[in-house]
């Protein structure tokens, strides 16, 4: 039951008012955290994905770039470090067993995690021409195909995955995928 004194025992006076202002108060913060709690969606579905022109981007926006850089040129150092050891053991031991899964380890260092698509087409290149019977070859040419696709050599690309249908098991999954891909599909 409500009284009509304040904590302090006056009367209370204009209690329509403080209640007015009560719920006012309460309205906003809610309004408040709904709009922070709720991520804005976009008004028109064309726009997903769109820079405003003349938007601002956030003050962290440079550090969080900044840092992203510095990630990514510490995994282009690692792969690199990796690149230099393999490359090592190869020189020592080229007859090892496992020098085509070295080989072609780098050329996916060099691909995937450098973007230096010549030096990785070189790699798989020698899987191929060095291992044609190895259990890596088939992948090394869907490798090699790739890498001339992302350097926008699609002839070359058409060439390597001819190649492979002329080279592989018809029954490969490999071999599958590159008649696919000769078929445009």
């Amino acid at each position: 039951m409500l009284h009509d004194t304040t904590l302090s025992g006056q009367p209370v006076r204009n209690r329509g008012l403080v209640i007015g202002i009560v719920v006012a108060v309460i309205l906003v913060t809610i309004g408040i955290l709904k709009a922070t709690l709720q991520p804005s969606a976009p008004k028109d579905a064309a726009a997903v994905g769109q820079v405003t022109v003349g938007h601002t981007p956030p003050e962290n926006f440079s550090g969080i770039t900044a840092a992203r850089e510095k990630v990514e040129a510490q995994a282009k150092e690692r792969a690199q470090t990796a690149i230099a050891e393999h490359e090592a053991i190869i020189e020592n031991n080229p007859r090892a067993d496992d020098t085509p899964d070295r080989i072609m380890a780098v050329g996916n260092l060099y691909s995937y995690q450098i973007g230096d698509y010549a030096s990785a087409i070189q790699r798989y290149r020698e899987v191929v021409d060095r291992y044609p019977a190895h259990s890596q070859t088939p992948q090394a040419y869907i490798e090699l195909a790739s890498c001339y696709e992302r350097l926008g050599n699609t002839d070359q690309a058409r060439y390597i995955y001819r190649e492979m249908v002329e080279k592989l098991d018809p029954s490969l999954q490999h071999t599958k995928y590159a008649k696919q891909k000769l078929e445009g599909k």
